[in-house]
């Protein structure tokens, strides 16, 4: 949702949201031909998920890039059965094109001949990875920090000329919000561990795709990694060396940086490596027997956690099927009042004219930055700003309601006060996740208890 409503936007507006609100623009500059042609051609919003399903499975056949044909067998075989690659093919997010773009930058700056046109290729993919996340920055500089080690000069100048593109976003990053990052809020030991896990097949996914993974097998997953990290290290090939290095330098530092800012979040960060991971385990099976065991360790870890995900259905968000359904019920004279999660499937809805409604963010500075938000309650002052609007009515007229979607936890005390002083609310819907209210202007004033009264249990439809 967050891709589809940033990527219709105007260049300007799109740049415009961003100093607020993810991170560089190219992922959704590359969006916005998919989304022209949803709204155009009267397509569902899964062709937003091309981009990415083309970018993973391009990093799905890197592998034929070996001569032999073991590690094109080992390579290939590591992705088709990745829950990662699997995943991130299908979401309509930056990540798979994260993962392709560094794992170009590797392959044509760390190992192989330094000629004019792999230095060339690797500037301008380097560029790119940094224009599509700001992941790419942590991973770029531990490339420096391994062509710096091994001498590769040329390599390293061509890195660092990519990198100039990135200097405009500099500035737009260092004022990026804390909160931006808020909702991360694993340790560094966790992230360690779950980093492990995932270089073993297994992880702990992020938890919107709705995949639980056994306990046992995030463990097996996090010995199956270290294992077959130490036998890559020991079959001594120095590109092999090399991918191994950038692996753990990045997700080491992602980890480091996590004690000043959130920076680490184990089931998505690994992204950034995950093709390096898997051409470097692939390239040591060639040469190495003992790496062909820990390939088959990962291999089998890898698809026992792949089956689990293909067997969990999945998830169905509550917050755009309530929006959807408010979307009929509204008519251009109503207000809405949308807090977090359903703010951004509101904006979106509106902005495409499906909601006629006028519609305003609660707290309001949501509307700064849909794509984000933190799990706490509004802060009062938004609570007395909410209740200022409903009693000089503005955005309605005489014949318009307004309603409010909210989290139930997102009705305070002060709240349910400042809506039955100033009219009759009554509750449409209430579930453990979604809370709508229809709120009349009133002379007669009612109590915050009324709000639970005529309240309807069940789905928001």
């Amino acid at each position: 949702m967050f891709t589809a409503w940033l990527s219709r936007l105007p260049v300007g507006a799109l740049l415009d949201a961003l100093r607020f609100d993810s991170g560089p623009p190219l992922f959704y500059l590359i969006e916005k031909p998919f989304v022209f042609a949803a709204e155009s051609l009267g397509l569902s919003d899964n062709v937003l998920r091309i981009p990415a399903f083309i970018a993973v499975l391009a990093a799905s056949v890197i592998g034929l890039m070996f001569r032999g044909r073991a590690e094109r067998r080992c390579y290939v075989a590591l992705a088709a059965a990745s829950p990662f690659f699997l995943l991130y093919s299908a979401e309509a997010r930056a990540y798979g094109l994260l993962l392709l773009l560094d794992a170009g930058v590797f392959l044509l700056l760390l190992r192989g001949p330094e000629t004019r046109r792999r230095l060339f290729a690797g500037a301008l993919w380097t560029a790119a990875a940094l224009s599509t996340h700001y992941l790419a920055l942590i991973f770029v500089a531990s490339a420096a920090a391994v062509l710096l080690v091994r001498r590769r000069w040329r390599s390293l100048a061509a890195l660092a000329a990519g990198a100039v593109t990135f200097a405009p976003w500099i500035p737009l990053l260092l004022r990026q919000p804390v909160e931006a990052t808020g909702w991360i809020r694993e340790g560094a030991l966790a992230s360690a561990s779950g980093f492990a896990s995932a270089l073993g097949g297994a992880g702990r996914l992020a938890p919107n795709f709705g995949v639980w993974i056994p306990g046992l097998l995030v463990g097996a997953g996090a010995i199956a990694g270290l294992a077959a990290a130490w036998t890559v290290w020991r079959a001594r090939d120095p590109d092999t060396r090399a991918a191994v290095s950038v692996v753990f330098l990045t997700l080491g530092a992602l980890v480091a940086a996590s004690w000043i800012r959130p920076a680490a979040f184990a089931g998505r960060s690994e992204m950034a490596v995950l093709g390096v991971w898997v051409w470097a385990l692939a390239s040591a099976a060639g040469t190495a027997r003992r790496a062909r065991w820990a390939v088959g360790a990962v291999l089998a870890v890898s698809a026992c956690t792949t089956a689990l995900v293909i067997a969990t259905p999945p998830p169905r968000p509550s917050a755009p099927v309530a929006v959807e359904a408010l979307a009929r019920r509204v008519r251009p004279a109503d207000r809405v009042i949308a807090g977090a999660p359903f703010y951004l499937p509101a904006r979106l809805a509106a902005d495409r004219g499906q909601l006629t409604a006028r519609l305003e963010a609660y707290p309001s500075e949501l509307a700064m930055h849909p794509g984000w938000f933190l799990e706490r309650a509004p802060p009062v002052a938004e609570t007395a700003a909410v209740e200022r609007t409903l009693r000089s009515g503005a955005g309605t007229d005489a014949r318009g309601r307004t309603y409010l979607l909210l989290h139930p936890s997102q009705l305070s005390r002060e709240l349910a006060r400042a809506l039955t002083s100033q009219g009759v609310a009554r509750e449409l819907v209430r579930t453990p996740d979604v809370l709508l209210i229809e709120w009349i202007a009133s002379p007669v004033a009612g109590r915050a208890s009324d709000l639970s009264r005529d309240g309807e249990q069940g789905h928001p439809e």
